[in-house]
């Protein structure tokens, strides 16, 4: 459904663990074209999908690497998480209260993991 969006050339989604939280939440990592919004993706999945359907993190990548397989490597992305003092990329968090993607800054991060915000 990623990669049916206006702007998606490539996607992967995996599981990431958050704090106080059973189980792991989605992640997708994407790689887009110029110019894209993720707004428009949100937007996009809200039409298609029912909410607990929808990533809860993003990450903007470049490229997606792929084993010799051809099969993308979501073991490294899901252990590098979506902490932005380790991740170099853009990330975002589907905001609980807003119903939308907003950029996932050192703040935000810490809010999620002593639980301030819950997802």
């Amino acid at each position: 459904m990623l990669c049916a969006c206006p702007g998606v050339l490539d996607a992967v989604v995996y599981g990431v663990t958050v704090p106080g939280t059973d189980g792991r939440a989605g992640m997708a990592a994407i790689v887009v074209s110029p110019g894209f919004d993720v707004t428009t993706l949100g937007r996009y999945l809200a039409d298609r999908l029912p909410d607990y359907a929808h990533p809860v993190f993003l990450r903007v990548r470049a490229e997606l690497k792929l084993t010799p397989t051809f099969k993308p490597k979501k073991q490294a992305l899901a252990r590098e998480g979506y902490d932005p003092a380790v991740v170099d990329e853009s990330l975002y968090v589907r905001h609980p209260e807003r119903n939308a993607f907003v950029p996932l800054d050192a703040d935000l991060h810490d809010r999620l993991q002593t639980g301030s915000i819950r997802l």
